[in-house]
């Protein structure tokens, strides 16, 4: 190990200082083996600078890498961090971060460590096609790394790593991510070249890529935009942040590819600011970033084990604001009184809590007419009351309510489906069962779990969705959404004779969809018997039959018997039994994957102990999978906390 307290690319300190920051490093320099060349750095601020010369096989020669560790590296050496890797751009180098960037100043109050790989000045953080020698990723994923994991006290895991770049680093951080997100739980990009077709004849591309004109499938399968895809399926759950300056040459392909990942449905955060494809641009915003990627890491590290995610609670305070009038019965207190309940029962930290994304206009028209998307909007904007097609209830929030609460059912499809939630639930304003495709109804804007479930069926590719409604008012929306639609199976159980008329036994659905549609009129007064038995006899069998691959419930509480919208008996402990029953059908029939979605319930002490009683049923199932999947080794689960998203 070489100790040097002097480079040409650090600006000169005092000598007093450079030693008080030397007998610390020393001390952690014994931990850190040198069988390979390697120098000691003592920076700023107590951060010190470790760096390697790496043999690579896959480069044919020594590649170096720059290692940057907070103060308290040296101080606590016991502890472990977790790592960021950061990319320069095309004609920089692995020292790149360390001059003029603030990095060092930065790291100094981080818990963080963070390593710069070299890459070349032109090797795009990829594996050439064309040069056997040019193989940057390999480098990076089966030497750099596995050698920062032995060498330094790293959270050795994807959730411990973080990767980020500039420019060509920004194209090489999203690419990588995409290709190994097993390695990775976030990623960000300033001014990335995303989209390399665009670039024939610069910086080098068609030395690492072969000419464009006999190579396209090659440029396209190693660019960010040719990746993206991967988001929303291997690499789904990925932290995404793309952040480019609005003088930025590289701008329109950074808009180009949010927009992308928004058509994919990817969670992600963009930002556009003032500023250039310069250092100053990337200078200025790298602490965003650097607390992007921790904020990233700390939520991956406090996620459930693998393979048993936690129940997901979905609500925005956008949901208050959807105001529906003096002495209306959906009003915004009904989401309170579920919030108060759940921390009164010790049920609010066991959940995790994702921030959900408002959906997309081409979302809404999975089930709804454009010309009533529109007119729906047109009304919210004018300032009416209640919408023109029917005796919807609406205020100037409603329409930013409206698409949060579709939007929640949709990202909570998308939790469950890739494994990242185990079930989850949906407090959401406006409900949304008796929205028709091109109608709003009752207290409904849009119909959320329709919505949803054609958002497993076509984003998702999807084959078979149930979908059961227990609130005492009949489905009717969601009914003549899939009236004709084979590939959802749905179980209604309402009072029979009340609003809004439909849902008797004859109504079937048409065509391939008829006997898809099951009604069951209940006569004022059933209670929890006749809905077991139901669901024992009747829905189980056809679930059994149908074999669906997600569960849907349209949760209405106003069957629960205090409700003073309706004439059924249901107590605050039936819908747990009801529950339960739901649950055990998804674990023998679509790996327990259940999204619920909050209906009708207006009596608020009711509403909180039934919602109460169905979240606990979730979070009960979701933590006996965790407890039979955690080893001794791992942590207990902490609640998931809440990050910025753009769909």
């Amino acid at each position: 190990m070489h100790i040097h307290l002097s480079s040409p690319w650090f600006a000169p300190r005092a000598v007093v200082a450079r030693y008080r920051c030397v007998i610390l490093l020393l001390a952690a320099a014994r931990l850190l083996p040198a069988a390979e060349p390697l120098s000691l750095q003592a920076l700023p601020g107590g951060v010190a600078a470790v760096e390697l010369a790496i043999e690579s096989k896959a480069m044919g020669e020594a590649m170096p890498a720059l290692v940057l560790l907070p103060p308290s590296y040296a101080q606590r050496p016991a502890a472990r961090y977790p790592v960021l890797y950061l990319l320069h751009c095309a004609g920089g180098d692995y020292r790149m971060w360390a001059q003029g960037t603030g990095l060092i100043r930065e790291l100094a109050s981080r818990e963080l460590i963070v390593v710069c790989p070299e890459g070349t000045p032109q090797g795009w953080f990829l594996d050439s096609p064309v040069r056997p020698r040019s193989a940057v990723e390999t480098h990076l994923v089966r030497e750099l790394i596995p050698r920062i994991d032995r060498e330094f006290r790293t959270l050795a895991a994807r959730s411990g790593r973080a990767i980020g770049g500039f420019s060509m680093g920004g194209h090489g951080a999203i690419t990588l991510a995409a290709k190994h997100p097993d390695l990775f739980a976030s990623a960000s990009s300033f001014g990335g070249i995303l989209d390399l077709p665009r670039w024939p004849g610069q910086w080098g591309l068609d030395a690492v890529l072969g000419p464009l004109a006999t190579n396209r499938e090659a440029w396209i399968a190693q660019s960010a935009m040719g990746l993206a895809g991967r988001f929303a399926k291997e690499a789904a759950g990925m932290k995404l942040l793309i952040d480019c300056g609005l003088d930025d040459f590289a701008l329109p392909e950074n808009r180009a590819f949010h927009q992308r990942l928004g058509v994919l449905g990817v969670p992600h955060v963009y930002r556009e600011r003032a500023g250039g494809h310069r250092l100053d641009y990337y200078s200025r915003h790298l602490p965003a970033h650097l607390d992007f990627h921790l904020a990233a890491l700390s939520e991956a590290a406090s996620a459930p084990p693998a393979g048993a995610p936690a129940t997901g609670y979905f609500t925005h305070p956008a949901f208050l604001k959807h105001r529906t009038g003096e002495g209306h019965p959906e009003r915004p207190e009904r989401l309170t009184a579920i919030e108060t309940a759940l921390k009164q029962k010790g049920l609010w930290d066991r959940l995790a809590h994702p921030v959900p994304a408002p959906a997309s206009l081409a979302t809404l028209q999975l089930v709804h007419t454009a010309d009533y998307i529109a007119t729906a909007r047109r009304d919210i904007e004018a300032g009416r009351t209640t919408l023109s097609t029917g005796d919807t209830t609406v205020s100037p929030e409603s329409w930013d309510a409206a698409l949060l609460a579709a939007g929640a059912v949709c990202d909570a499809v998308d939790a469950v489906l890739t494994g990242k939630l185990r079930n989850a639930f949906c407090a959401v304003r406006p409900p949304g069962h008796h929205a028709c495709p091109a109608r709003g109804m009752g207290f409904c804007v849009f119909n959320n779990i329709a919505i949803g479930a054609r958002h497993a069926l076509r984003a998702r590719g999807l084959d078979r969705v149930l979908v059961i409604d227990w609130d005492v008012h009949h489905g009717n929306g969601t009914q003549d959404a899939f009236w004709t639609d084979p590939a959802v199976l749905q179980f209604h159980t309402q009072e029979r004779g009340i609003y809004p008329g439909s849902g008797k036994e004859g109504e079937r659905g048409a065509g391939a969809a008829e006997g898809r549609i099951l009604n069951f009129p209940l006569e004022r007064g059933s209670g929890i018997e006749v809905f077991a038995k139901l669901y024992t006899e009747r829905l189980a069998p056809a679930a059994r039959a149908f074999k669906p691959q997600l569960i849907l419930v349209s949760a209405g509480y106003d069957s629960h018997a205090d409700d003073p919208l309706g004439g059924l008996a249901l107590r605050s402990e039936d819908f747990g039994r009801l529950t339960r029953i739901v649950l055990d059908l998804a674990d023998e029939l679509c790996q327990g994957r259940v999204v619920i979605a909050l209906e009708g319930g207006y009596d608020l002490n009711a509403l909180g102990a039934s919602a109460a009683a169905t979240i606990a049923e979730l979070e009960s199932r979701s933590r006996a999978v965790q407890i039979k999947a955690r080893t001794p080794s791992q942590p207990a689960t902490t609640t998931e906390q809440p990050m910025e998203k753009t769909r």
